[in-house]
Protein backbone atom coordinates (compact mmCIF):
# COMPACT_ATOMS: atom_id res chain seq x y z
CA UNK A 1 0.00 0.00 0.00
CA UNK A 2 1.11 3.57 -0.61
CA UNK A 3 1.12 4.53 3.05
CA UNK A 4 3.49 1.67 3.82
CA UNK A 5 6.01 3.02 1.35
CA UNK A 6 6.28 6.17 3.42
CA UNK A 7 7.59 4.27 6.45
CA UNK A 8 11.27 5.21 7.04
CA UNK A 9 13.79 2.56 5.95
CA UNK A 10 15.61 0.84 8.81
CA UNK A 11 19.39 0.89 8.27
CA UNK A 12 22.20 -0.42 10.49
CA UNK A 13 24.09 2.23 12.41
CA UNK A 14 27.02 -0.05 13.46
CA UNK A 15 30.06 0.02 11.18
CA UNK A 16 32.06 -2.42 13.34
CA UNK A 17 30.56 -5.45 15.03
CA UNK A 18 30.21 -4.97 18.76
CA UNK A 19 29.27 -7.27 21.64
CA UNK A 20 25.77 -6.00 21.37
CA UNK A 21 25.64 -7.34 17.84
CA UNK A 22 25.84 -10.90 19.16
CA UNK A 23 22.83 -10.32 21.36
CA UNK A 24 19.42 -11.45 20.31
CA UNK A 25 18.13 -9.13 17.58
CA UNK A 26 15.39 -6.71 18.57
CA UNK A 27 11.98 -7.66 17.22
CA UNK A 28 11.12 -5.77 14.08
CA UNK A 29 7.75 -4.00 13.79
CA UNK A 30 5.51 -5.63 11.27
CA UNK A 31 3.53 -3.35 9.04
CA UNK A 32 -0.14 -3.77 9.81
CA UNK A 33 -2.71 -4.15 7.10
CA UNK A 34 -4.17 -0.93 5.75
CA UNK A 35 -7.42 -0.34 7.69
CA UNK A 36 -8.66 1.89 4.83
CA UNK A 37 -8.21 -0.78 2.14
CA UNK A 38 -11.13 -0.63 -0.25
CA UNK A 39 -12.40 2.66 1.21
CA UNK A 40 -13.28 5.46 -1.26
CA UNK A 41 -10.79 7.73 0.51
CA UNK A 42 -7.98 5.17 0.04
CA UNK A 43 -5.82 4.74 -3.03
CA UNK A 44 -3.39 6.72 -5.12
CA UNK A 45 -3.23 10.46 -4.59
CA UNK A 46 -4.44 10.30 -0.99
CA UNK A 47 -1.86 11.62 1.46
CA UNK A 48 -1.73 10.01 4.86
CA UNK A 49 -0.12 11.20 8.07
CA UNK A 50 3.39 9.70 8.24
CA UNK A 51 4.19 7.19 10.93
CA UNK A 52 5.40 8.44 14.29
CA UNK A 53 9.12 8.79 14.68
CA UNK A 54 10.19 8.92 18.26
CA UNK A 55 6.63 9.87 19.32
CA UNK A 56 6.86 12.96 17.06
CA UNK A 57 4.00 13.02 14.54
CA UNK A 58 4.41 15.01 11.36
CA UNK A 59 0.96 16.37 10.42
CA UNK A 60 -0.35 16.71 6.90
CA UNK A 61 -0.09 20.12 5.30
CA UNK A 62 -2.49 19.76 2.38
CA UNK A 63 -5.72 19.28 4.34
CA UNK A 64 -8.11 22.08 3.24
CA UNK A 65 -9.79 22.10 6.63
CA UNK A 66 -6.55 22.77 8.51
CA UNK A 67 -4.78 25.63 6.82
CA UNK A 68 -3.24 28.82 8.27
CA UNK A 69 -5.75 31.57 8.85
CA UNK A 70 -5.66 34.21 6.13
CA UNK A 71 -7.68 37.24 5.13
CA UNK A 72 -10.45 36.28 2.66
CA UNK A 73 -10.09 39.72 1.07
CA UNK A 74 -6.50 39.10 -0.08
CA UNK A 75 -7.60 37.83 -3.50
CA UNK A 76 -9.47 39.51 -6.33
CA UNK A 77 -12.44 40.62 -4.25
CA UNK A 78 -14.21 42.49 -7.05
CA UNK A 79 -14.12 39.53 -9.41
CA UNK A 80 -15.65 37.13 -6.90
CA UNK A 81 -18.14 39.70 -5.61
CA UNK A 82 -19.50 40.39 -9.08
CA UNK A 83 -20.65 36.78 -9.53
CA UNK A 84 -24.33 36.10 -8.74
CA UNK A 85 -25.44 32.58 -7.84
CA UNK A 86 -29.03 31.56 -8.49
CA UNK A 87 -30.88 30.19 -5.49
CA UNK A 88 -33.24 27.24 -5.96
CA UNK A 89 -36.89 28.36 -5.70
CA UNK A 90 -38.26 27.33 -2.33
CA UNK A 91 -41.66 26.09 -3.51
CA UNK A 92 -42.36 22.70 -1.97
CA UNK A 93 -42.30 22.88 1.82
CA UNK A 94 -43.33 20.13 4.20
CA UNK A 95 -46.25 21.14 6.42
CA UNK A 96 -47.60 17.91 7.91
CA UNK A 97 -45.33 16.87 10.77
CA UNK A 98 -45.49 13.66 12.74
CA UNK A 99 -43.35 12.42 15.60
CA UNK A 100 -41.29 10.29 13.21
CA UNK A 101 -40.79 13.21 10.78
CA UNK A 102 -39.63 15.55 13.55
CA UNK A 103 -37.20 12.96 14.85
CA UNK A 104 -35.76 12.44 11.37
CA UNK A 105 -35.34 16.19 10.91
CA UNK A 106 -33.37 16.40 14.17
CA UNK A 107 -31.21 13.46 13.10
CA UNK A 108 -30.43 15.27 9.83
CA UNK A 109 -29.60 18.38 11.84
CA UNK A 110 -27.04 16.48 13.90
CA UNK A 111 -25.40 15.30 10.67
CA UNK A 112 -25.14 18.82 9.25
CA UNK A 113 -27.88 18.36 6.64
CA UNK A 114 -30.26 21.32 6.90
CA UNK A 115 -33.00 20.53 4.38
CA UNK A 116 -35.45 18.86 6.77
CA UNK A 117 -34.62 21.00 9.82
CA UNK A 118 -35.12 24.22 7.84
CA UNK A 119 -38.56 23.11 6.68
CA UNK A 120 -39.40 22.21 10.28
CA UNK A 121 -38.37 25.70 11.37
CA UNK A 122 -40.57 27.21 8.66
CA UNK A 123 -43.50 25.40 10.28
CA UNK A 124 -42.41 26.55 13.73
CA UNK A 125 -42.57 30.16 12.55
CA UNK A 126 -46.31 29.73 11.95
CA UNK A 127 -46.94 29.02 15.65
CA UNK A 128 -48.37 31.96 17.57
CA UNK A 129 -46.21 31.35 20.63
CA UNK A 130 -43.02 31.20 18.57
CA UNK A 131 -44.01 34.33 16.65
CA UNK A 132 -44.64 36.28 19.85
CA UNK A 133 -41.31 35.24 21.38
CA UNK A 134 -39.38 36.07 18.21
CA UNK A 135 -41.17 39.42 17.87
CA UNK A 136 -40.02 40.33 21.39
CA UNK A 137 -36.36 39.72 20.46
CA UNK A 138 -36.60 41.44 17.07
CA UNK A 139 -38.35 44.43 18.60
CA UNK A 140 -35.81 44.69 21.41
CA UNK A 141 -32.95 44.79 18.90
CA UNK A 142 -34.29 46.76 15.97
CA UNK A 143 -35.92 49.41 18.12
CA UNK A 144 -32.38 50.52 19.06
CA UNK A 145 -30.11 52.43 16.67
CA UNK A 146 -26.90 51.15 15.08
CA UNK A 147 -24.17 53.79 15.07
CA UNK A 148 -21.12 53.51 12.78
CA UNK A 149 -17.74 54.88 13.84
CA UNK A 150 -14.29 55.29 12.33
CA UNK A 151 -11.95 52.55 13.60
CA UNK A 152 -9.43 53.64 16.25
CA UNK A 153 -6.30 55.18 14.83
CA UNK A 154 -7.90 56.41 11.61
CA UNK A 155 -9.80 59.43 12.91
CA UNK A 156 -7.61 61.81 10.86
CA UNK A 157 -7.50 59.63 7.76
CA UNK A 158 -9.33 61.32 4.87
CA UNK A 159 -10.22 58.03 3.19
CA UNK A 160 -11.56 56.65 6.47
CA UNK A 161 -13.77 59.71 6.88
CA UNK A 162 -14.98 59.44 3.29
CA UNK A 163 -15.64 55.72 3.71
CA UNK A 164 -17.69 56.36 6.86
CA UNK A 165 -19.79 59.04 5.16
CA UNK A 166 -20.45 56.84 2.13
CA UNK A 167 -21.36 53.88 4.32
CA UNK A 168 -23.72 55.92 6.50
CA UNK A 169 -25.48 57.23 3.39
CA UNK A 170 -25.94 53.71 2.02
CA UNK A 171 -26.74 51.90 5.28
CA UNK A 172 -30.55 52.46 5.19
CA UNK A 173 -30.72 50.48 1.95
CA UNK A 174 -28.21 47.87 3.17
CA UNK A 175 -29.40 47.06 6.66
CA UNK A 176 -33.07 46.59 5.89
CA UNK A 177 -35.26 45.26 8.65
CA UNK A 178 -36.38 42.39 6.40
CA UNK A 179 -32.81 41.09 6.02
CA UNK A 180 -31.74 41.67 9.63
CA UNK A 181 -34.88 40.17 11.16
CA UNK A 182 -34.42 37.12 8.94
CA UNK A 183 -30.90 36.82 10.29
CA UNK A 184 -32.03 37.01 13.91
CA UNK A 185 -34.77 34.43 13.33
CA UNK A 186 -32.43 31.82 11.86
CA UNK A 187 -29.73 32.65 14.39
CA UNK A 188 -32.11 31.84 17.24
CA UNK A 189 -33.81 28.82 15.70
CA UNK A 190 -30.98 27.17 13.70
CA UNK A 191 -27.84 28.63 15.24
CA UNK A 192 -26.55 30.26 12.04
CA UNK A 193 -27.65 32.32 9.05
CA UNK A 194 -26.38 32.46 5.47
CA UNK A 195 -26.79 35.31 2.98
CA UNK A 196 -25.41 36.17 -0.44
CA UNK A 197 -24.13 39.71 -1.04
CA UNK A 198 -25.42 41.27 -4.25
CA UNK A 199 -23.48 44.39 -5.25
CA UNK A 200 -25.10 47.40 -6.87
CA UNK A 201 -22.52 48.58 -9.40
CA UNK A 202 -24.59 51.27 -11.11
CA UNK A 203 -23.17 54.17 -9.09
CA UNK A 204 -19.68 55.50 -8.48
CA UNK A 205 -19.32 53.09 -5.55
CA UNK A 206 -20.30 49.45 -5.18
CA UNK A 207 -23.12 49.16 -2.63
CA UNK A 208 -23.83 45.75 -1.04
CA UNK A 209 -27.34 44.36 -0.75
CA UNK A 210 -28.12 41.47 1.59
CA UNK A 211 -29.95 38.54 -0.04
CA UNK A 212 -30.80 35.85 2.56
CA UNK A 213 -30.08 32.30 1.40
CA UNK A 214 -32.55 29.74 2.72
CA UNK A 215 -30.56 27.28 4.83
CA UNK A 216 -32.41 24.25 3.44
CA UNK A 217 -30.18 24.68 0.39
CA UNK A 218 -26.99 24.33 2.43
CA UNK A 219 -25.14 21.52 4.17
CA UNK A 220 -21.93 21.19 6.12
CA UNK A 221 -18.91 19.47 4.59
CA UNK A 222 -17.23 17.76 7.52
CA UNK A 223 -14.00 17.06 5.63
CA UNK A 224 -13.46 20.62 4.41
CA UNK A 225 -15.21 22.13 7.45
CA UNK A 226 -17.11 24.52 5.24
CA UNK A 227 -20.73 25.31 4.55
CA UNK A 228 -21.74 24.30 1.03
CA UNK A 229 -24.54 26.12 -0.79
CA UNK A 230 -26.65 24.24 -3.33
CA UNK A 231 -27.77 26.47 -6.18
CA UNK A 232 -29.18 26.22 -9.68
CA UNK A 233 -25.59 26.62 -10.86
CA UNK A 234 -24.18 23.79 -8.77
CA UNK A 235 -22.54 23.57 -5.36
CA UNK A 236 -20.55 26.51 -3.99
CA UNK A 237 -18.14 26.58 -1.09
CA UNK A 238 -19.12 29.43 1.21
CA UNK A 239 -16.21 31.61 2.32
CA UNK A 240 -17.44 34.13 4.93
CA UNK A 241 -15.98 37.60 4.61
CA UNK A 242 -14.85 37.28 0.99
CA UNK A 243 -17.30 39.93 -0.18
CA UNK A 244 -19.71 37.36 -1.60
CA UNK A 245 -21.11 35.49 1.40
CA UNK A 246 -22.18 36.20 4.96
CA UNK A 247 -22.32 33.47 7.60
CA UNK A 248 -23.60 34.70 10.93
CA UNK A 249 -22.69 31.94 13.38
CA UNK A 250 -22.47 33.37 16.92
CA UNK A 251 -21.81 29.89 18.34
CA UNK A 252 -19.13 29.10 15.77
CA UNK A 253 -19.36 27.68 12.28
CA UNK A 254 -18.34 24.19 13.39
CA UNK A 255 -21.38 22.48 14.98
CA UNK A 256 -22.86 25.82 15.91
CA UNK A 257 -26.28 24.56 14.83
CA UNK A 258 -26.40 22.37 17.94
CA UNK A 259 -27.24 25.58 19.83
CA UNK A 260 -30.32 26.26 17.70
CA UNK A 261 -33.58 26.44 19.60
CA UNK A 262 -35.26 24.05 17.15
CA UNK A 263 -33.77 21.08 18.97
CA UNK A 264 -35.48 22.00 22.24
CA UNK A 265 -38.63 23.60 20.82
CA UNK A 266 -39.82 21.04 18.28
CA UNK A 267 -40.98 18.32 20.76
CA UNK A 268 -42.96 20.88 22.78
CA UNK A 269 -44.30 22.51 19.64
CA UNK A 270 -45.58 19.16 18.39
CA UNK A 271 -47.10 18.32 21.78
CA UNK A 272 -48.77 21.74 21.88
CA UNK A 273 -50.39 21.17 18.50
CA UNK A 274 -51.62 17.74 19.56
CA UNK A 275 -53.00 19.17 22.81
CA UNK A 276 -54.81 21.97 20.96
CA UNK A 277 -56.28 19.43 18.54
CA UNK A 278 -57.40 17.13 21.35
CA UNK A 279 -58.93 20.04 23.26
CA UNK A 280 -60.86 21.09 20.17
CA UNK A 281 -62.12 17.55 19.62
CA UNK A 282 -63.06 17.28 23.30
CA UNK A 283 -64.99 20.53 23.01
CA UNK A 284 -66.71 19.27 19.87
CA UNK A 285 -67.74 16.03 21.51
CA UNK A 286 -68.98 17.56 24.74
CA UNK A 287 -70.34 20.69 23.09
CA UNK A 288 -72.79 18.33 21.36
CA UNK A 289 -73.30 15.63 23.99
CA UNK A 290 -74.73 12.23 23.24
CA UNK A 291 -78.53 12.17 23.36
CA UNK A 292 -80.29 9.14 24.79
CA UNK A 293 -83.75 8.85 23.19
CA UNK A 294 -86.46 6.89 25.04
CA UNK A 295 -89.39 5.41 23.14
CA UNK A 296 -92.39 3.53 24.56
CA UNK A 297 -92.28 -0.22 24.37
CA UNK A 298 -94.43 -1.42 21.52
CA UNK A 299 -94.92 2.05 20.07
CA UNK A 300 -96.00 2.54 16.47
CA UNK A 301 -92.94 2.21 14.15
CA UNK A 302 -94.07 5.19 12.10
CA UNK A 303 -94.22 7.31 15.26
CA UNK A 304 -90.71 6.14 16.21
CA UNK A 305 -89.36 7.11 12.76
CA UNK A 306 -90.93 10.55 13.05
CA UNK A 307 -89.35 10.89 16.48
CA UNK A 308 -85.89 10.03 15.10
CA UNK A 309 -86.26 12.48 12.23
CA UNK A 310 -87.12 15.20 14.69
CA UNK A 311 -83.96 14.41 16.70
CA UNK A 312 -81.78 14.78 13.60
CA UNK A 313 -82.80 18.44 13.46
CA UNK A 314 -82.21 19.10 17.14
CA UNK A 315 -78.92 20.87 16.39
CA UNK A 316 -80.87 23.59 14.61
CA UNK A 317 -84.03 23.55 16.70
CA UNK A 318 -84.38 24.61 20.33
CA UNK A 319 -87.64 22.66 20.88
CA UNK A 320 -88.22 18.91 20.60
CA UNK A 321 -91.87 17.84 20.64
CA UNK A 322 -92.40 14.60 22.56
CA UNK A 323 -95.57 12.49 22.77
CA UNK A 324 -96.82 11.39 26.16
CA UNK A 325 -99.52 8.84 26.96
CA UNK A 326 -101.95 9.16 29.82
CA UNK A 327 -101.61 5.44 30.47
CA UNK A 328 -98.54 4.79 32.64
CA UNK A 329 -98.39 1.23 31.34
CA UNK A 330 -97.70 2.42 27.79
CA UNK A 331 -94.71 4.64 28.57
CA UNK A 332 -93.65 7.89 27.01
CA UNK A 333 -91.03 9.50 24.69
CA UNK A 334 -88.13 11.16 26.52
CA UNK A 335 -84.64 12.65 25.97
CA UNK A 336 -81.56 12.56 28.18
CA UNK A 337 -78.13 14.18 27.60
CA UNK A 338 -75.11 12.02 28.42
CA UNK A 339 -72.44 14.48 29.61
CA UNK A 340 -69.01 14.14 31.24
CA UNK A 341 -69.08 15.01 34.93
CA UNK A 342 -65.33 14.91 35.73
CA UNK A 343 -62.55 17.51 35.22
CA UNK A 344 -60.51 15.56 32.66
CA UNK A 345 -60.59 18.53 30.27
CA UNK A 346 -58.05 20.34 32.45
CA UNK A 347 -55.21 18.08 31.31
CA UNK A 348 -55.25 19.61 27.82
CA UNK A 349 -54.83 23.17 29.02
CA UNK A 350 -52.22 22.25 31.61
CA UNK A 351 -50.18 20.60 28.85
CA UNK A 352 -50.66 23.62 26.58
CA UNK A 353 -49.51 25.93 29.38
CA UNK A 354 -46.38 23.84 29.98
CA UNK A 355 -45.59 23.79 26.25
CA UNK A 356 -45.99 27.58 26.07
CA UNK A 357 -43.56 28.04 28.92
CA UNK A 358 -40.96 25.69 27.41
CA UNK A 359 -41.09 27.40 24.01
CA UNK A 360 -40.71 30.87 25.52
CA UNK A 361 -37.89 29.66 27.76
CA UNK A 362 -35.91 28.25 24.83
CA UNK A 363 -36.20 31.42 22.74
CA UNK A 364 -35.95 34.19 25.34
CA UNK A 365 -33.91 32.41 28.04
CA UNK A 366 -36.74 33.06 30.52
CA UNK A 367 -40.50 32.72 30.72
CA UNK A 368 -41.34 35.88 32.64
CA UNK A 369 -42.72 37.77 29.63
CA UNK A 370 -46.06 36.03 29.96
CA UNK A 371 -45.84 34.52 33.44
CA UNK A 372 -45.12 37.54 35.66
CA UNK A 373 -48.09 38.38 37.87
CA UNK A 374 -49.07 41.89 38.90
CA UNK A 375 -47.12 43.17 41.89
CA UNK A 376 -44.15 40.85 41.42
CA UNK A 377 -41.51 43.58 41.24
CA UNK A 378 -38.58 41.24 41.88
CA UNK A 379 -39.65 38.91 39.07
CA UNK A 380 -40.13 41.83 36.69
CA UNK A 381 -36.63 43.13 37.46
CA UNK A 382 -35.16 39.67 36.94
CA UNK A 383 -37.00 39.43 33.63
CA UNK A 384 -35.56 42.76 32.53
CA UNK A 385 -32.02 41.72 33.46
CA UNK A 386 -32.25 38.41 31.59
CA UNK A 387 -33.68 39.99 28.45
CA UNK A 388 -31.15 42.82 28.54
CA UNK A 389 -28.29 40.33 28.76
CA UNK A 390 -29.71 38.34 25.84
CA UNK A 391 -30.10 41.45 23.68
CA UNK A 392 -26.55 42.60 24.44
CA UNK A 393 -25.19 39.18 23.48
CA UNK A 394 -27.12 39.15 20.20
CA UNK A 395 -26.05 42.70 19.38
CA UNK A 396 -22.38 41.97 20.07
CA UNK A 397 -22.36 38.95 17.76
CA UNK A 398 -24.20 40.83 15.04
CA UNK A 399 -21.82 43.78 15.17
CA UNK A 400 -18.91 41.41 14.66
CA UNK A 401 -20.57 39.84 11.63
CA UNK A 402 -21.55 43.18 10.07
CA UNK A 403 -18.02 44.51 10.42
CA UNK A 404 -16.00 41.51 9.24
CA UNK A 405 -18.30 40.32 6.45
CA UNK A 406 -20.06 43.44 5.17
CA UNK A 407 -18.28 46.64 6.14
CA UNK A 408 -14.73 45.40 5.42
CA UNK A 409 -15.57 44.16 1.90
CA UNK A 410 -17.18 47.56 1.20
CA UNK A 411 -13.99 49.36 2.19
CA UNK A 412 -11.80 46.87 0.31
CA UNK A 413 -13.75 47.13 -2.96
CA UNK A 414 -14.30 50.89 -2.98
CA UNK A 415 -11.10 52.13 -1.28
CA UNK A 416 -8.72 49.19 -1.43
CA UNK A 417 -8.24 49.39 2.35
CA UNK A 418 -10.38 47.05 4.47
CA UNK A 419 -8.73 48.36 7.64
CA UNK A 420 -10.59 51.69 7.37
CA UNK A 421 -14.00 50.01 7.37
CA UNK A 422 -16.53 51.60 9.77
CA UNK A 423 -17.23 49.70 12.96
CA UNK A 424 -20.81 49.28 14.23
CA UNK A 425 -21.93 50.15 17.75
CA UNK A 426 -25.39 48.85 18.64
CA UNK A 427 -26.81 50.99 21.43
CA UNK A 428 -28.52 48.33 23.57
CA UNK A 429 -29.04 50.33 26.73
CA UNK A 430 -31.98 49.52 29.00
CA UNK A 431 -34.93 51.83 28.59
CA UNK A 432 -35.41 53.87 31.76
CA UNK A 433 -38.60 53.27 33.69
CA UNK A 434 -39.75 56.79 34.53
CA UNK A 435 -42.16 55.64 37.19
CA UNK A 436 -39.50 53.57 38.93
CA UNK A 437 -37.04 56.48 38.86
CA UNK A 438 -39.66 58.83 40.31
CA UNK A 439 -40.38 56.41 43.16
CA UNK A 440 -36.67 56.01 43.82
CA UNK A 441 -36.25 59.79 44.02
CA UNK A 442 -39.20 60.02 46.42
CA UNK A 443 -37.77 57.31 48.67
CA UNK A 444 -34.37 59.02 48.65
CA UNK A 445 -35.89 62.37 49.67
CA UNK A 446 -37.85 60.73 52.49
CA UNK A 447 -34.74 58.92 53.70
CA UNK A 448 -32.77 62.18 53.80
CA UNK A 449 -35.55 63.79 55.82
CA UNK A 450 -35.65 60.92 58.30
CA UNK A 451 -31.89 61.13 58.75
CA UNK A 452 -32.16 64.88 59.43
CA UNK A 453 -34.85 64.30 62.03
CA UNK A 454 -32.58 61.73 63.67
CA UNK A 455 -29.79 64.29 63.84
CA UNK A 456 -27.77 63.00 60.87
CA UNK A 457 -26.89 64.74 57.62
CA UNK A 458 -25.55 63.18 54.41
CA UNK A 459 -22.29 64.83 53.42
CA UNK A 460 -22.57 64.15 49.67
CA UNK A 461 -26.16 63.82 48.50
CA UNK A 462 -25.20 63.56 44.83
CA UNK A 463 -22.92 60.60 45.44
CA UNK A 464 -25.64 58.84 47.41
CA UNK A 465 -28.18 59.45 44.64
CA UNK A 466 -25.76 58.18 42.00
CA UNK A 467 -25.51 54.85 43.82
CA UNK A 468 -29.22 54.34 43.09
CA UNK A 469 -28.96 55.50 39.48
CA UNK A 470 -30.52 58.92 40.15
CA UNK A 471 -29.21 62.04 38.44
CA UNK A 472 -30.20 65.05 40.57
CA UNK A 473 -29.34 67.51 37.81
CA UNK A 474 -28.97 71.20 38.76
CA UNK A 475 -30.13 72.01 42.30
CA UNK A 476 -30.76 75.48 43.72
CA UNK A 477 -30.87 76.44 47.41
CA UNK A 478 -34.27 77.79 48.43
CA UNK A 479 -35.98 78.63 51.70
CA UNK A 480 -37.65 75.56 53.22
CA UNK A 481 -41.41 75.45 52.83
CA UNK A 482 -42.20 75.57 56.56
CA UNK A 483 -40.10 78.73 56.87
CA UNK A 484 -41.95 80.34 53.96
CA UNK A 485 -45.25 79.58 55.67
CA UNK A 486 -44.04 81.20 58.92
CA UNK A 487 -42.85 84.29 57.02
CA UNK A 488 -46.22 84.56 55.33
CA UNK A 489 -47.97 84.38 58.70
CA UNK A 490 -45.72 86.73 60.73
CA UNK A 491 -44.11 88.85 58.03
CA UNK A 492 -40.67 88.38 59.64
CA UNK A 493 -37.64 87.75 57.43
CA UNK A 494 -35.41 84.82 58.30
CA UNK A 495 -32.31 85.86 60.26
CA UNK A 496 -30.30 82.70 59.46
CA UNK A 497 -29.38 80.85 56.35
CA UNK A 498 -31.85 78.27 55.04
CA UNK A 499 -29.62 75.36 55.98
CA UNK A 500 -29.82 76.18 59.72
CA UNK A 501 -33.39 77.48 59.88
CA UNK A 502 -34.82 74.20 61.09
CA UNK A 503 -32.23 73.95 63.88
CA UNK A 504 -32.78 77.57 65.02
CA UNK A 505 -36.52 77.19 64.99
CA UNK A 506 -36.40 74.02 67.01
CA UNK A 507 -34.04 75.71 69.54
CA UNK A 508 -36.42 78.70 70.01
CA UNK A 509 -39.33 76.39 70.56
CA UNK A 510 -37.30 74.45 73.08
CA UNK A 511 -36.46 77.63 75.08
CA UNK A 512 -40.11 78.70 75.09
CA UNK A 513 -41.16 75.29 76.37
CA UNK A 514 -38.55 75.39 79.15
CA UNK A 515 -39.68 78.90 80.20
CA UNK A 516 -43.30 77.84 80.34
Amino acid sequence: MAWRQRLPAIESTHAVPSPEAHAAPAPRMRAAADPFAGHPLSGEGVRRVPASQGMQTVPATDDPAWQPIDDPLDGDTKASAAVIFREIPNVNVQTGWTIAAVRQALIDLSAGVFDGPSQLIDSLFSDSRVQASMASINGGLFSRPIVWEIPPGFEEDEQAVACLEAWQAAWPSIGTEAALSDAISWDVMLGFWVAQILWDTTGPQWIPQISPWHPRFTYYNWTARRYIATSMDGQITIEPGDGKWIVHAPHGEYRGWFHGAVRSISPWWLARNYALRDAARYSEKHGFPIIKAWTPFGADPIAIDNFRNALRRIGQESIAQLSRSQDPKVGEYDLEFLEAKDQSWEVFFKLIEQCNMEITLAIQAQNLTSEVKEGSLAAAREHGDVKQTLLQSKARGFCRTLYTQLSRPFAAINYGRPEIAPRPVWDIKPIDDKKTLALALLNLAQSLNYLRVAGKKVADVRALAAQFGIDLGELEDVTPLNVEVKIAETGDEPTTDPQSTDDSESADEKNENETT
